[in-house]
């Protein structure tokens, strides 16, 4: 075996020292392997003060634990970039997705909480000027009955001092005549009646669902926001980990830079030479890998950034719903005021028809008066046989008082 001196030694032992430490510097792994590669082989000074079979053999070790750190950097660094940086890239469309999957389902609640409130306003609308048409109804009702009370007043200022039984009677068909018209104006009261407690009924139903639309719409203010929270805090996590992934990608250009200085020394070194094709190998898989990284986390950056970018149309969206909303609640508000103003004189309108004291309460006492005094008049005639001005009978009739509307 061919005799090494202690200057040789030193100097080879020195290079391959320096050599991996190099790698070690920039690889906490390979570190740690370098550490216990000379633990083992022992000192400068013990392996050189020792014979040639000592020193062939301290030699030989110290190849071998090269060889060792080299097979633990050969782990195919480029292969595991592809999987972090693929595995990045997942969970980068995965939050731009959500962005828009968000931004989707938040444009799709408005719409349709925006809808409801239109169409309960709507309602609204459509029962008011229903309303204001059935006022305008009343309103010519009371108008044309109005101007038969004034008849109906007339025939009983005359039937009060009517002489003759012909003439009371005649006079009393006249008003009943009268009456009749009444009725068939006032016939069409249980319909009008029926309409407004129907719109009435619509409204409020409406005002129920708005109440319900403002809890939606504060639910999809509080959610919306919740979710812009939870995509950023996902995406802050995705850029820490493409900043990391960055950073490994760097590591690994600085480890290649060391390997391949390290093949260069190697192949120039008869110790180490064996060992500068696995150090070229270590090289490219370590380069390959930190453009793999740093390539991937720049693009993954990107399309992580669009996520979080487009989470400002989420929150203009949100904004823009909170006035809108807060508009058309307002103008159903305003509807509803509408509504009630139109509904109180209608209601006083139907009740001077229908009430206790109203129109036709009065026409169906002066139709029973007018029955009754033409029986009165008719049994008189039969019992004297001829006309009695001086035993007039005592009429209904003229002491029926309707009360007419005040227009």
């Amino acid at each position: 075996m061919t005799s090494i001196n202690n200057s040789e030694f030193n100097t080879s032992l020195k290079e391959v020292q320096n050599l991996f430490q190099n790698i070690g510097a920039n690889n906490r792994e390979s570190s740690t392997y370098l550490n216990s590669v000379f633990g083992a082989v022992g000192s400068i000074d013990e392996i050189a003060n020792g014979n040639d079979q000592q020193k062939a053999q301290g030699i030989q070790n110290l190849i071998n634990s090269v060889m060792s750190i080299i097979d633990k950097l050969i782990s195919n660094e480029a292969q595991a970039a592809k999987r972090d940086v693929k595995n990045n890239s997942k969970r980068a469309a995965e939050i731009e997705k959500e962005q828009k999957a968000a931004e989707a389902e938040l444009k799709n609640q408005i719409s349709e909480i925006s809808n409801e409130v239109k169409g309960q306003s709507d309602i609204v609308v459509s029962a008011t000027d229903l309303l204001k048409k059935t006022s305008e109804e009343l309103q010519a009702k009371q108008e044309q009955i109005n101007e038969i009370i004034k008849q109906i007043q007339e025939k009983q200022k005359e039937l009060a001092s009517a002489k003759t039984a012909e003439k009371r009677a005649s006079l009393l068909n006249e008003i009943q005549g009268l009456s009749n018209s009444i009725v068939e104006i006032t016939s069409a009261m249980a319909d009008i009646q029926a309409t407004v407690e129907d719109e009435s009924s619509k409204v409020e139903a409406a005002v129920t669902q708005i109440e319900t639309a403002k809890g939606n719409a504060v639910e999809i203010q509080q959610d919306g926001q919740m979710k812009i929270t939870e995509i950023a805090q996902d995406g802050a996590a995705e850029i820490q980990n493409n900043v990391q992934s960055n950073a490994t990608g760097v590591s690994n250009e600085v480890t290649g830079a060391s390997a391949q200085a390290a093949a260069e020394a190697a192949s120039s070194n008869y110790l180490t030479a064996s060992t500068a094709p696995k150090l070229y190998r270590v090289a490219n898989d370590q380069n390959t890998a930190g453009s793999t990284r740093i390539g991937g986390a720049v693009q993954n950056l990107r399309t992580v950034m669009q996520g979080i970018g487009g989470l400002s149309n989420n929150t203009e969206i949100l904004a823009n719903f909170e006035t809108s909303i807060g508009n058309e609640l307002n103008k159903f508000s305003g509807y509803i005021g509408a509504w009630n103003s139109a509904l109180e004189p209608v209601i006083t309108s139907i009740g001077s028809f229908v009430g206790e004291a109203g129109v036709q309460a009065t026409n169906e006492a002066l139709q029973k008066a007018v029955k009754t005094d033409l029986e009165t008049i008719t049994n008189t005639e039969s019992n004297d046989g001829n006309e009695n001005p001086e035993g007039q009978p005592n009429l209904l009739t003229p002491n029926v008082k309707f009360q007419e509307f005040g227009i």
